[in-house]
């Protein structure tokens, strides 16, 4: 990148929300700028590239606050630049027209200005099934990079604002109790994706050969969980008809005797002990396993200023933490007023069970209770509207 000019104002492109279309030079001056000029229409996929530290200038919409003009854009444009700071006047693609008034009466003041232009963008785009729909994905960035993916090649922009954080954690307690259980009724309970992941890779590093596993049974509930037991070519003995927990819990107790039985129910930090209890009642001596931690993140201000004065049209939610979690960085009734704006898209009945405790009863639920089902729902909604 050639030198930076003080007191030059640099008009970057931030592109459609795709971090892979804003050019290496925009990326650079991003990065090494002193203080970044935005407003609405910057992707928050763009606006996490920024550093901690610099100095950020919101000049877009707010809740019962009109944006500034150009006019008084400009003016705090040259005051920064007169300063000596490296300015960077960030441009989504919402409002693509670079050369734009703001640049002309720059031009006109004697400013020097440079123009950062982003590859490609929506000219370039093909006509596909979600060409434009602003998607808001809220699944941890372990999992949401894969979705995001799917929707850019859907056409749709998907835009990242993680409602949960989900990592292993360490649960000695638990794990020495497990490779010291009797080897006889032996069971294992797994309620979701990560119980499994996190399980088996946990198992993997304390316990060694996945063989030993031999003796359990497995019982497991929903599309998703016994999806992730299939990648490990595991097949669980008990899958209850239903695909809730409340649905496991009472076919366990219809038809299997546990009395005596060692049962591990694997968990997460933030997973309800509704199993444990019941199956404690029904005379299983149950080992609760904790092998994921679950967490809210902290949104940055400016993001919730962006997701709220500029909302996507439609909202992924794949688990009941992930509600909770949108509920956990806006107040409830900031939260209310934006789903009551986008068409919301619900993973599976738990989830729906979370969206209905905040009141929020108009959403699409997914056939197949997984991601894959989710983005499906997401382009039936699309094919009939």
């Amino acid at each position: 990148m050639s030198e930076h000019k003080k007191g030059t104002i640099y008009f970057v492109d931030a592109g459609p929300g795709d971090p892979g279309l804003i050019t290496v030079k925009g990326r650079d001056y991003l990065q090494i700028c002193d203080c970044i000029v935005y407003d609405h229409f910057a992707p928050a996929e763009v606006m996490a590239m920024i550093p901690v530290g610099t100095i950020l200038h919101y000049v877009g919409e707010r809740p019962n606050r009109l944006p500034l003009t150009h006019d008084e854009i400009v003016q705090m444009l040259v005051e920064l630049a007169e300063s000596g700071q490296t300015v960077v006047r960030l441009k989504g693609h919402d409002h693509p027209e670079l050369d734009c008034q703001e640049v002309r009466l720059l031009k006109e003041r004697g400013v020097p200005v440079e123009i950062i232009c982003c590859m490609g963008g929506n000219a370039s785009r093909i006509e596909r099934p979600l060409s434009c729909l602003r998607v808001m994905v809220t699944l941890p960035p372990t999992q949401a990079g894969d979705v995001g993916e799917k929707l850019r090649e859907l056409g749709a922009d998907p835009i990242f604002y993680s409602t949960t954080m989900v990592e292993a954690t360490d649960d000695p307690a638990g794990w020495e109790k497990l490779v010291t259980l009797p080897p006889d009724n032996l069971w294992l309970i797994f309620t979701g994706e990560n119980g499994v992941r996190y399980f088996l890779e946990k198992f993997g590093k304390q316990v060694g050969d996945l063989r030993q596993l031999a003796p359990f049974k497995i019982a497991a509930v929903g599309h998703e969980t016994l999806f992730a037991l299939e990648q490990f070519h595991l097949v669980p003995d008990f899958v209850p008809s239903g695909l809730t927990v409340d649905e496991l819990i009472h076919e366990i107790l219809r038809d299997l005797n546990l009395r005596g039985a060692s049962v591990v129910r694997v968990r997460g930090s933030m997973t309800d002990d509704l199993v444990e209890k019941n199956l404690n009642l029904a005379g299983a001596d149950v080992l609760s396993l904790t092998v994921f931690r679950t967490y809210f993140p902290d949104w940055a201000p400016q993001s919730k200023i962006a997701l709220l004065c500029k909302p996507p049209e439609a909202v992924l939610f794949a688990s009941e933490p992930a509600v909770e979690g949108l509920y956990h960085n806006l107040t409830e009734d900031e939260s209310n007023q934006l789903l009551s704006r986008l068409k919301i898209f619900s993973l599976g009945p738990q989830v729906s069970r979370a969206l209905r405790a905040h009141g929020i009863i108009s959403f699409h639920q997914a056939e197949l209770h997984t991601t894959a089902g989710l983005l499906a729902a997401l382009l039936d909604h699309a094919g009939k509207a």
